[in-house]
């Protein structure tokens, strides 16, 4: 009785002095190319985003995949930095060009789908009284929560972001299309306008303009379901998606249905990478009675350090699919998402879910029918930099849809599809984030040439020197976290007083303004 008191005592004595979050608390935007310089990167939206904000920068998609109308259809041949991130500290914005603090470690294909996600830093204690979410994966931006607190997190909400990944194959019906009881579609892709096939899920492969349709995965994106009535596959991640189910219809001359979707492939976790939940396969209709595949689940950033609260619980699911309305072949379930946890002390409390959603039903209507179910959707991910023994985790796929309401032997089972395969949990994540000092000088659209200013000695151990050839209004001196440590004005040196470490000094005149690098030395 006394510890649960002193539980409560605490419990209600950090909600005192807690800042309190939930919802969306993520800016996104799209990175359209490097800025020129190992630490510079050119953006969308520059506005949503400050000097000195913490970021993180992660590429979404761009991977390569085997397009060959084989077995080996999604295979992942070159993941083209696809899953790489890191942390970084904005410098300087200077129109659309987002300068850090450091050059960047990893390297990213600029062409494919990167973004910059803003990361709040919280440095009192921090409560989740509603649920914490990130905005859905829009096929540019979103798909990430991310943010840091240096003091106790407490969960009187839960953290969740579930089905906000890769997005499932949409529900795509094919009237007038006459099915076969002879001819197969057995093809591993289709164009997005075919009836012999549905919408793969989606993956780290960017979609293939007349292979967007097909039972081969795309990547991490479960296949479609082909003709005629065909389940869509579950999504993967950490594991291996579920296979669809055919339409496997009773007696001669039926419809038949037997290339369902193949479920995504798992993807490999041998580096610090970090991907999104796979979308799973679309099930394939004829009679505006499919259903579409499922989403998979976002990816969660926690960095901190002591979590409390009575909903200590993570949720990055996959979703599950919808039943059909009566009828024609189902979607398959999304993947699990990925939790990275850079956590000190993590609770004994703590639950992560990132199990994959379930596949779609096929409701055949009290018709002697064997339309195909959707496969389940894989597991996801958990990464920690420390143990993950106290948390209690949930990486299972997800299960296969079953038949219903059918009065063929088929009624009540699977019709063949599967349960997505178990995600991985690995207690080997280092949180990427540049130390190389930047060479570029930051400059801003109405700028000081760079021999209207010089700072000299540059590194030193006492003070700088300053020389400028036109009236300077003030000088603004900053540190590493974006704090303005000092202004200075009318001065011909300064510094001296400062303690050893990396500045950046901001020159303002009435043409604008420079931003120069400086280093103080021991």
């Amino acid at each position: 009785m006394k510890a649960l008191y002193t539980f409560l005592s605490l419990f209600l004595s950090l909600q005192l002095f807690a800042t309190e979050i939930g919802g969306v608390i993520n800016q996104y935007t799209k990175v359209v190319a490097d800025g020129g310089c190992r630490n510079s990167v050119k953006v969308s939206n520059p506005e949503l985003f400050g000097v000195g904000e913490e970021v993180i920068i992660i590429q979404m998609q761009g991977a390569v995949i085997d397009e060959s109308n084989t077995a080996a259809f999604g295979t992942v041949t070159d993941l083209n930095n696809t899953g790489n991130f890191e942390r970084a500290q904005i410098l300087e914005i200077v129109e659309d060009t987002v300068y850090f603090y450091f050059d960047l470690v990893k390297s990213y294909d600029f062409t494919s789908k990167v973004q910059l996600v803003s990361l709040p830093v919280y440095s009192n204690i921090v409560d989740i009284t509603s649920t914490l979410t990130c905005a859905p994966w829009n096929g540019e931006t979103g798909g990430v929560l991310a943010f840091s607190s240096i003091g106790t997190t407490s969960f009187t909400d839960s953290i969740d972001v579930s089905g906000k990944g890769f997005r499932g194959g949409n529900q795509h019906e094919n009237p007038g299309n006459a099915c076969s009881w002879l001819l197969a579609s057995p093809d591993y892709y289709y164009p997005n306008t075919s009836w012999e096939a549905a919408s793969k899920g989606e993956g780290i492969a960017l979609p293939i303009t007349g292979k967007e349709f097909g039972k081969g995965p795309s990547a991490n994106g479960g296949g479609g379901g082909n003709d005629h009535n065909s389940g869509g596959a579950g999504g993967a991640n950490g594991g291996t998606g579920g296979k669809g189910a055919e339409n496997d219809d009773p007696g001669l001359f039926t419809c038949i249905g037997f290339d369902p979707g193949i479920g995504g492939i798992a993807l490999p976790y041998s580096s610090n990478v970090a991907f999104m939940g796979g979308g799973g396969g679309a099930g394939h209709g004829n009679n505006d009675l499919s259903s579409g595949g499922a989403n998979g689940g976002g990816i969660v950033i926690f960095i901190g350090n002591d979590i409390t609260g009575p909903n200590q619980v993570i949720n990055a699911k996959g979703a599950n699919a919808a039943m059909t309305g009566g009828g024609d072949g189902a979607g398959a379930g999304g993947a699990g998402g990925t939790v990275l946890l850079d956590v000190t002390n993590t609770s004994t409390f703590l639950k992560v879910n990132v199990n994959g959603g379930n596949g779609g039903d096929v409701d055949d209507e009290s018709y002697n029918r064997c339309h195909g179910p959707g496969g389940g959707g894989a597991g996801g991910v958990v990464r920690s930099s420390n143990s993950l023994s106290s948390v209690e985790l949930n990486l299972n796929g997800g299960n296969a849809g079953l038949i219903l309401n059918s009065t063929a032997a088929c009624n009540n089972t699977n019709g063949g599809a599967l349960n997505g395969n178990t995600g991985l949990s690995q207690e080997n994540l280092t949180f990427p984030k540049g130390e190389t000092e930047i060479e570029c000088l930051i400059t801003s659209s109405a700028n000081i040439s760079s021999n209207h200013i010089k700072v000299f000695p540059n590194p030193t151990g006492s003070a700088f020197n300053i020389q400028f050839t036109e009236q300077i209004e003030s000088l603004e001196i900053y540190n590493t976290s974006g704090q303005l440590v000092k202004s200075i004005i009318n001065q011909t040196s300064f510094g001296e007083d400062l303690p050893a470490g990396v500045y950046c000094l901001k020159v303002i005149s009435n043409q604008g303004y420079q931003s120069v690098r400086v280093i103080k030395q021991k």
